[in-house]
């Protein structure tokens, strides 16, 4: 259950007089009365998603709220997470240049938040985010560069203890990860965005409970890029996603994958190398463009023509392979695109 949603804008936005005093205190006041009513139905505590902040305005009241709510000794452990809603850019503002920025993913201030979550036994989340505010912008939010920032975002969103991303949207509008049409009623049909195929992809890299590493990543001048490693037990994933859009030709990237004392795949138990295989996030039929909307595929697969929900297509072929001596591995990256490379541990 959420207590309200953004209250920090409820002066602004008319749910408060505006003649009227609205600050944390406020707030706070009519959080605790609306709880106990929430508590008088005898519901089973923990229950609540508390926050529900935005724009960094009650940012200092933050660790003192988390601290209140999850206090068994006073009978307040009542928060079940704390939910924050992030939009890097005004959807009005909002262009492929400045989505694919650096401060487009900087989410680093929730790490503090998040750490302090974590040690009172809740979950920090982003309850509601997205590439901008008030729906997106077409041509911005509903092209493969969403895919791309998406993938960024919820990789630094891991690397600082976020446990959740709630992307916002549908039916339609241009930020949805899925376009729901229903001018055809009764049967109804779901597209997915190219959104939809960045968190296809992040949740791949990221399956069996994978963590990230640190790795030595020699990207040439391909300029605007990021590349990350997840760990499993079973796979080593690497993730890299070309972000530069003036760039027009591919490049090289050379990735060390010793993340440990020694190699994983060492001499002594991959003698021939190791081989991986990669799963390409393009629009085949429109390579290097950050501006398609549509024909997307993962790893070889699509729901551009699916009627039944499930992606249509081939498997990837597309392989490489780790130098033994080296420890490492070369792959090309296109312009606009992602990929993820797959390797097994075992």
């Amino acid at each position: 259950i959420e207590i309200g949603n953004e209250p920090c804008l409820f002066a602004g936005n008319g749910i408060r007089p505006r003649d009227q005093p609205w600050n944390f205190q406020n707030y706070s006041e009519i959080f605790a009365k609306t709880l106990a009513g929430v508590r008088a139905a005898n519901v089973t505590m923990p229950l609540i998603q508390g926050g529900v902040f935005c724009c960094w305005r009650w940012d200092a009241n933050v660790p003192g709220y988390i601290k209140e709510y999850t206090d068994a000794a006073t009978n307040m452990d009542v928060l079940k997470t704390f939910s924050y809603h992030y939009y890097p850019v005004g959807g009005k503002h909002l262009t492929i240049e400045n989505l694919l920025a650096p401060n487009s993913v900087d989410v680093y201030v929730f790490k503090q938040f998040a750490a302090l979550a974590k040690e009172r036994g809740i979950r920090f989340v982003i309850g509601e985010g997205n590439s901008g505010n008030d729906g997106g912008k077409d041509g911005v939010s509903n092209t493969l560069t969403s895919a791309i920032w998406a993938i960024d975002v919820m990789m630094h969103s891991l690397a600082f203890g976020i446990s959740r991303w709630n992307f916002h949207g549908c039916p339609r509008g241009a930020y949805t990860p899925i376009e729901i049409d229903v001018d055809s009623w009764p049967l109804v049909y779901a597209r997915p965005r190219p959104l939809y195929y960045g968190m296809w992809a992040f949740a791949f890299a990221t399956a069996y409970e994978a963590h990230l590493v640190e790795m030595k990543v020699e990207t040439g001048n391909i300029g605007n890029s990021s590349v990350y490693t997840t760990v499993s037990d079973n796979f080593i994933r690497v993730v890299a996603l070309h972000k530069n859009p003036n760039a027009s030709t591919a490049a090289s990237l050379e990735i060390n994958v010793d993340f440990s004392v020694n190699c994983p795949f060492s001499n002594a138990t991959h003698p021939t190398g190791v081989v991986g295989v990669v799963h390409r996030l393009e629009s085949p039929s429109d390579p290097r463009n950050f501006l398609v909307t549509g024909g997307l595929s993962f790893g070889g697969f699509s729901f551009q023509n699916s009627t039944d929900g499930v992606p249509s297509g081939f498997p990837s072929f597309e392989t490489v392979v780790v130098n033994p001596a080296s420890c490492s591995f070369s792959v090309v990256l296109h312009p606009a695109s992602a990929l993820v490379v797959d390797l097994p541990r075992k």
